[in-house]
């Protein structure tokens, strides 16, 4: 099932040059945080005064499907693991979940919307990258971003500065990209050296720069209990800021909270077989929500898993559980060990050991 978002009119009506006034005045977390408590007052305001919107995009699409391993499509992976995010979320009262595309494709909002507005989109483009290359060359300054990323294809181009302006004119609140990882030069067909999440945030000449961190270092926290952190070099620090890629607002085009979420590479053992997959999306969209609870100075859910046992010296899903929920009290990996060196993979040994059952 999608998500529906019945949307005002008078924010579609929104005009070019109003658009373009707007992206320079970046949502702030006093603002959602006044909404939540307009919200739970229970204040007659019209929605967007109430409701905390948040936007959901996986990565890539049919065309564009991104990272491949073994016939895993990072597509397919992004599309799973946002939905087990959007069932989260969307429980939350008093706040609008919209999930931008499923196993079916781009939802019927985004689908008429890339052709009803393909116009304006392109204008936007063209208005938003001359007005961000005319402030940087006034303000004399260098982007310094150093990690590469894969150069998009003109219809991905398209695409994300038209979410971007979906986002902006909706007046969404926090947009989370999902993604997988890889890095240039691995064979296609063999598992890479790297391993780890990391998390993209706006840099600093960009507007939504700062609720946008805000945004990156609360889920980052609740993240690096249950993964590693990138062991890539230009990723070792878990959240890195970008101006560069669309998704986060390039071109100073979004208003809202950004973070694009790497949260492994592809070829990682624990995303290959559905099983421990399935076991692993649950406990990292989970981290993802509680990361974004803890955002809004709220408590999350419990996260407890059905574990009918463990089993040492082996492998099994029961074991992985197991970690998980020792992982998110404190208590995994074990002391002086870090998930590199005890990583959760339903593996029972020295390092499970270690914690004691």
């Amino acid at each position: 099932m999608f998500a529906i978002f019945l949307t005002p009119s008078f924010i579609l009506d929104l005009q070019d040059h109003e658009l373009e006034a707007a992206i320079s005045q970046a949502i702030t977390l006093d603002q959602i945080l006044t909404k939540r408590e307009n919200y739970f007052a229970g204040t007659k305001l019209r929605s967007g005064d109430r409701l905390v919107n948040i936007l959901i995009v996986p990565g890539h699409d049919d065309e564009s499907t991104g990272a491949g391993y073994k016939g895993l499509r990072e597509v397919d992976l992004n599309r799973e693991l946002a939905q087990n995010l959007y069932t989260y979320l969307s429980k939350e009262s008093g706040m609008n979940v919209v999930l931008a595309s499923d196993n079916r494709g781009y939802s019927p909002i985004f689908k008429k919307y890339f052709v009803r507005d393909k116009k304006k989109i392109e204008t936007f483009i063209i208005k938003s990258k001359k007005s961000f290359s005319r402030k940087m060359r006034n303000e004399e300054v260098g982007l310094g971003d150093t990690t590469a990323h894969n150069t998009a294809t003109n219809d991905v181009v398209f695409k994300l500065y038209g979410i971007n302006r979906w986002a902006s004119t909706q007046k969404f609140d926090l947009v989370i990209h999902v993604h997988f990882n890889d890095y240039p030069g691995r064979a296609w067909n063999k598992p890479g050296d790297e391993v780890g999440f990391s998390i993209y945030t706006p840099g600093k000449f960009l507007e939504n720069h700062e609720i946008s961190k805000q945004f990156a270092d609360s889920i980052f926290k609740e993240l690096k209990k249950v993964r590693p952190v990138s062991t890539l070099e230009t990723e070792k620090d878990g959240v890195i800021e970008n101006h560069q890629l669309i998704a986060l607002g390039s071109n100073q085009t979004l208003t809202a909270g950004s973070v694009l979420i790497e949260y492994g590479y592809i070829y990682e053992e624990i995303f290959s077989d559905p099983e421990y997959r399935s076991i692993a999306f649950d406990t990292l969209a989970y981290s993802t929500y509680s990361g974004i609870k803890k955002l809004l100075n709220e408590k999350p859910i419990e996260k407890k898993y059905e574990i009918i046992s463990v089993t040492e010296n082996k492998t099994t899903p029961n074991n992985l559980k197991w970690q998980y929920q020792k992982a998110l009290a404190g208590m995994y990996p074990p002391l002086n060990k870090s998930l590199i060196d005890c990583p959760a993979t339903g593996y029972f040994g020295e390092c499970s050991r270690g914690v004691g059952k």
